[in-house]
C-alpha cells in the first residue's frame, strides 16, 4: 500500500495490560485511524514515534474496522485492505 509511513512499520511489539495512568498507552481507535486514514490521521503519528503499547485485543479490533471499510462501507479496495492486514499482522 502506497503511504504507509515507515512508522507504521517499525511499531514495537509489546503488549502492555490496561494503565489509565501510563501516558504510552495507544488506544486502538487511534491507530485504526491511523491506518484507515480517517480524519485528523495525522495527528496519531506524534504518538506512534514514541513507541506506544497496545493491548492484546489489539489485532482483533483493527482487523475488524478494516473489515468494515472494505466490505460493508465499500471505503478501502479489497488489495488496499489486504496490504492492511498485513502491515498490521507483521507489526503487532
Amino acid at each position: 500500500m502506497e503511504g504507509i509511513d515507515a512508522v507504521l512499520l517499525s511499531l514495537p511489539r509489546v503488549e502492555k495490560r490496561v494503565a489509565a495512568s501510563y501516558v504510552r498507552d495507544l488506544d486502538v481507535s487511534s491507530l485504526t485511524k491511523y491506518i484507515l486514514r480517517e480524519d485528523n490521521w495525522e495527528k496519531v503519528r506524534v504518538y506512534l514515534l514514541n513507541e506506544p503499547y497496545y493491548l492484546t485485543l489489539t489485532l482483533a479490533e483493527i482487523s475488524n474496522a478494516i473489515w468494515k471499510h472494505c466490505m460493508l462501507y465499500k471505503k478501502v479496495s479489497h488489495k488496499k485492505a489486504k496490504t492492511m492486514f498485513d502491515v498490521v499482522i507483521c507489526n503487532l
